[in-house]
């Protein structure tokens, strides 16, 4: 109701007391306000999901709100922070203080060079029993290398990068990027209309691939590049490091995801983005010299370039799981017994069927992909070391992490997915891009060294997803915004709690149900379609 001038002019002042859990009541929350001099406010909550602190951080939120309306009747609701000073600065600024030091290695394939050349008779790869040192795959990227450089490859040329699980998977990327262009991960067993479409839209001028793969991709205008044929040719080549001028800036590789229009689209990503993230999990995941990681995840998924990457730049070994492997239970359990894997980045779906007391030893196991249900946490974590985390591909693989402690967090249905890593920061905000309090779902916003340059020949998309950071203090920095639902929980941490839109993820996948309909409504018969996920009971 209208507020009287003579209201205004008053100090308005909120009094919280006499807090006390109501035995039965038919809702949540029920709140009751008797008008007079002094208005006052009677608020029943059910005790089952509502604790004393969330009930008083309400009540002062709510008296913000109304003082807010006192000192200007004509305020909108949207437009009113209901926020202390001090909550805001605890999620802001305390719980966004994530500045860290980077390596002095700014370019991934610089970081690989300066290990290779400390450690070159470690090895490196392991790949069907057979292993490669560091020297090995070093001079053979450098050679592959010089022989594309013959082909007129400039700064960011997209190379398509189209072969099995394989030690020449690992060094064509090196190879790649060592000459500065930009490599397209593009995974054999993928549907081949889906391939030549990624083909055609990142406009990839060299795709390297193998003779004994059948794809038929080829288009005119692409130099395809046979490892096989051309290996008498290649291994002629020089097999010292090339000095290319390249920045911090500069595309490292392009990675398609699922569109809602129908079509997958490119995300470019930089060196300096992924060598923050390795950075980070090399030393938050307490990887070595010593360490064993596991590459599990297909190739046009990002969890294979964090697995590459944060083995090879640490000094560890690299062990490959073939395809066939990664699809059985038995057999990827067997596997991370009999090659002594200390560190294994998997999706919750396969994590709840792997029996965590068959895996030997103690490991590093890395959930990602998908939400991971607290129960499947608990088991995992009271053997292993285990880390929850999150970060979509156009944050460049993962943007929050933390370990699971069983002591730590009273979460019912899904593990937080942890605190921003080093130099990312995150926000959850409402539609109107305010900070929600802690407890209250928001959409998740990334900012830092993580953020992508965008998606590739989609400006549009790109402006709306990539938008102005409100809170940076560095010009021209922005926020992603990722469709994602969470909250804060006390201690810093954050919950996942959802999508915004349509898109599900399946064993780690993520999909936009709109590309699903997109393909049913090309059939003439079908005048629209309708697409949703139903989780197997």
């Amino acid at each position: 109701y209208p507020v009287e001038e003579s209201i205004k002019q008053k100090e308005t002042k909120l009094k919280i007391s006499n807090i006390k859990t109501f035995e039965k009541t038919n809702y949540p929350l029920t709140l009751v306000a008797a008008p007079g001099k002094i208005i006052a406010f009677d608020l029943a909550y059910n005790a089952d999901l509502f604790d004393v602190e969330m009930i008083r951080q309400i009540l002062r939120h709510l008296g913000k709100i109304i003082e807010q309306f006192v000192a200007k009747s004509s305020s909108k609701l949207n437009d009113i922070n209901f926020l202390s000073d001090a909550e805001f600065n605890r999620v802001v600024v305390d719980w966004n203080k994530t500045g860290k030091d980077i390596p002095a290695k700014k370019l991934i394939h610089e970081w690989f060079e300066d290990v290779a050349g400390r450690k070159k008779e470690k090895t490196a790869v392991i790949f069907e029993g057979k292993s490669y040192t560091y020297e090995e795959l070093n001079k053979n990227a450098n050679k592959l290398a010089r022989y594309l450089a013959k082909k007129g490859i400039k700064r960011e040329s997209k190379i398509g990068i189209c072969l099995d699980k394989s030690f020449e998977m690992i060094y064509s990327i090196l190879a790649v990027l060592k000459i500065g262009a930009t490599f397209v991960p593009l995974d054999p067993a993928y549907p081949k209309d889906r391939l030549k479409y990624i083909i055609n839209d990142s406009e990839i001028t060299v795709l390297i691939t193998d003779s004994g793969l059948p794809l038929m991709l080829k288009e005119e205008y692409i130099d395809e590049l046979l490892l096989d044929k051309e290996y008498e040719l290649i291994k002629e080549e020089d097999g010292r490091n090339i000095n290319i001028s390249l920045f911090p800036q500069n595309m490292a590789y392009i990675i398609y995801t699922s569109g809602s229009t129908g079509m997958p689209k490119g995300v470019m990503l930089q060196h300096s983005s992924l060598v923050n993230f390795i950075n980070n999990a090399i030393s938050d995941f307490g990887i070595t010299e010593h360490s064993k990681v596991l590459q599990f995840a297909s190739f046009s998924f990002d969890a294979a370039i964090s697995e590459i990457f944060m083995g090879l730049l640490a000094g560890a070994e690299l062990v490959i799981a073939k395809r066939e492997t990664t699809m059985s239970v038995e057999a990827i359990t067997n596997f991370i017994n009999e090659n002594k894997i200390t560190h294994a980045t998997l999706p919750p779906s396969l994590l709840s069927l792997i029996d965590e007391n068959k895996i030997d030893g103690k490991k590093t196991i890395i959930s990602v992909g998908d939400a991971c249900p607290w129960d499947l946490a608990l088991r995992w974590s009271k053997k292993h070391i285990f880390f929850n985390g999150y970060g979509p591909t156009e944050t460049t693989v993962g943007a929050v992490w933390d370990i699971i402690d069983v002591e730590d967090f009273d979460c019912s249905i899904t593990a937080p997915i942890g605190k921003p890593i080093g130099n990312v920061k995150v926000y959850l905000l409402d539609g109107q891009m305010n900070i929600v309090p802690i407890g209250v779902e928001g959409e998740i916003y990334i900012s830092g060294f993580g953020v992508g340059r965008g998606y590739l020949n989609r400006p549009a998309l790109t402006a709306e997803k990539f938008v102005p950071d409100p809170f940076g203090n560095v010009e021209g920095s922005r926020l992603y915004k990722t469709g994602d639902k969470a909250k804060y929980l006390r201690k810093g941490n954050i919950e996942f709690t959802g999508r915004v839109d349509f898109q599900v993820k399946i064993r780690g996948y993520r999909i936009e149900l709109g590309e699903i309909e997109a393909a049913i409504n090309q059939f003439g018969n079908v005048k629209t379609s309708a697409v949703t996920a139903v989780k197997d009971s």
